[in-house]
């Protein structure tokens, strides 16, 4: 996965709307704690339809997410 991580964080501060988006590995290699904020909620569903079709999204599709959502 860390081979498509850069490439994953240049596409997604490259979109609309998108104000900050952080990566940020923890002791685990298996968990990341991911910060990302936009403009409003249509640029981050925006942000979500480009990812699942993503190499990224395709290539971590089996590993678990928690999210907490803020300000929709």
């Amino acid at each position: 996965m860390n081979q498509l991580l850069p490439v994953h964080v240049q596409l997604t501060t490259a979109e609309a709307g998108c104000l900050s988006f952080h990566v940020t590995p923890t002791e685990d290699p298996w968990i990341w704690n991911v910060a990302e904020e936009f403009t409003d909620p249509s640029a981050f569903e925006a942000h979500q339809v480009r990812v699942r079709d993503s190499a990224w999204g395709q290539g971590t599709a089996g590993i678990k997410r928690e999210y907490r959502v803020e300000g929709l």
